[in-house]
């Protein structure tokens, strides 16, 4: 059984799979606002105006965006180390993260006005995030799978023989009346 390697960010630890999977989902999100920008003014070379008339950089915009989703998408929970894809739960926060990025950047828009990128340009950086992230994900857990996602514990001690002494566990076993350790079967 192979491990799976982690990393070491602020304190905690990911595993580098996940890690990975985040920094797609990244990409994803910002190649969407420069595909979504590039759609609606059907010119690749498009400029973004902020509300004051000024034109502004998208690259800063794009990256907020990403920030963003990827931020609301770790808050439901979709970066954890106990995801199934198969799972109804996993599906349904999946698919409420993505009105919930969009409800804060409208909060952000509101608050910074400045990084306003227009509803025909977030309208469809949401349709194609959640297309091409549905399709990196499909992709990943079947390169990645769901085994090397489980969480792994190691439990270190001295096994303490029979007779002379039982672990709560076990005691709460006896006393609920469940057989611990080994059980012979009578034919």
């Amino acid at each position: 059984m192979g491990g799976v390697v982690s990393v070491r960010i602020f304190g905690h630890y990911v595993s580098l799979p996940l890690l990975l999977l985040m920094l797609a989902e990244a990409a994803i999100h910002v190649g969407a606002v420069y595909l979504a920008g590039t759609l609606r003014f059907l010119d690749i070379n498009f400029v973004i105006y902020s509300s004051s008339g000024e034109t502004g950089w998208l690259v800063p915009r794009a990256l907020l965006y990403a920030l963003v989703m990827l931020g609301v998408m770790t808050a439901f929970g979709l970066y954890g180390s106990a995801l199934h894809k198969n799972d109804r739960e996993y599906q349904v926060r999946f698919l409420a993260s993505f009105p919930a990025g969009a409800l804060a950047m409208v909060i952000i828009f509101y608050v910074i006005p400045a990084s306003f990128l227009g509803r025909g340009i977030m309208a469809l950086s949401f349709l194609f995030s959640l297309i091409l992230t549905v399709l990196a994900r499909v992709v990943f857990f079947r390169i990645v799978g769901g085994e090397a996602l489980k969480r792994r514990v190691l439990v270190l001690g001295k096994r303490i023989p029979r007779g002379r002494g039982r672990s709560a566990l076990e005691q709460a076993r006896l006393a609920r009346g469940i057989p611990s350790g080994r059980v012979r079967t009578v034919r």
